[in-house]
């Protein structure tokens, strides 16, 4: 019984020793158009621990000691920043930081290996340094997948993900700002996905979860799933014109249509898209 007494006293006197140490939370947004910034470096202090931004944005130091810390934040296409924290025990010190965007650098390039993740972000800089003229584009810079066109541009792309054939998107979830593209329903198969009907201007980054399959995110998961988030705003109006070989012609225009005030709850982005192809016989 002593025992037993002694042993919850210790216990008791640990929790008191250890919860007094404080907490730094923190969400990292982009400075002009405030969407949250995904696996962001940050690390406290200059020889202390490091952590990243999730898919929103936030991050977690926790179990610190009371005091000055200086965080470190970087992220390729963004300039890195320094700032320092006073905490204090019990409380949890919460940061909204705004990082400002500038022009990449392979200097800032690092490459390292994690394999325990199994999502790949493709950013709005990938986006921006490849030529892109459909949402299947985008899908090539992912590494290990591959895509097949047969029978014109009007179909589905057949999509293979590590080896792994996830046909017309029977093996492989998609969608659009948290929408399902899958169909449950097709005379192709079930799943059958078609994402022709995204504008590519229009898309902010993509996230990529290669398989095993994942109850998390749903059905059509067997191989992975592929997560399209479009812009919430714009900076400017933009036209453009395209003329291609085989009577391929292109218009598109995105237009700020509702002003400023309604920008600040990111509802100003309009798109329309017109596509002209002739038939030749």
């Amino acid at each position: 019984m002593k025992k037993l007494i002694y042993l919850l006293l210790l216990t008791f006197s640990f929790k008191i020793v250890t919860a007094h140490n404080g907490t730094i939370k923190g969400t990292i947004l982009d400075s002009k158009q405030k969407f949250p910034l995904e696996y962001v470096r940050i690390q406290l202090d200059k020889n202390g621990a490091t952590t990243t931004t999730d898919l929103e944005g936030i991050f977690t130091f926790s179990d610190l000691e009371e005091g000055n810390h200086t965080l470190y934040i970087s992220i390729l296409g963004y300039m890195k920043k320094e700032i320092r924290v006073a905490v204090k025990n019990h409380e949890t010190s919460d940061l909204n930081i705004n990082l400002e965007a500038e022009i990449a650098s392979l200097k800032e390039v690092k490459i390292v290996s994690d394999q325990k993740v199994n999502t790949n972000a493709i950013s709005k800089i990938d986006i921006a340094t490849r030529p892109i003229n459909n949402a299947q584009d985008i899908l090539r810079i992912v590494p290990g997948l591959f895509i097949a066109q047969h029978a014109g541009g009007g179909k589905a792309e057949q999509i293979f993900l590590r080896g792994f054939d996830c046909d017309h998107g029977t093996d492989i979830n998609l969608s659009v700002d948290g929408m399902p593209v899958n169909m449950v329903s097709h005379a192709h198969g079930q799943g059958y996905a078609d994402l022709h009907f995204v504008i590519p201007e229009t898309i902010e980054k993509v996230n990529v979860k290669k398989g095993p399959y994942n109850a998390s995110i749903g059905d059509f998961s067997t191989a992975g799933a592929i997560q399209f988030q479009t812009k919430n705003h714009m900076d400017q109006n933009s036209i453009s014109l395209e003329a291609g070989r085989f009577g391929h012609y292109r218009i598109l225009s995105m237009m700020n249509l509702l002003g400023e005030k309604a920008r600040a709850k990111n509802q100003n982005l309009c798109g329309w898209r017109i596509f002209l192809q002739e038939r030749l016989f």
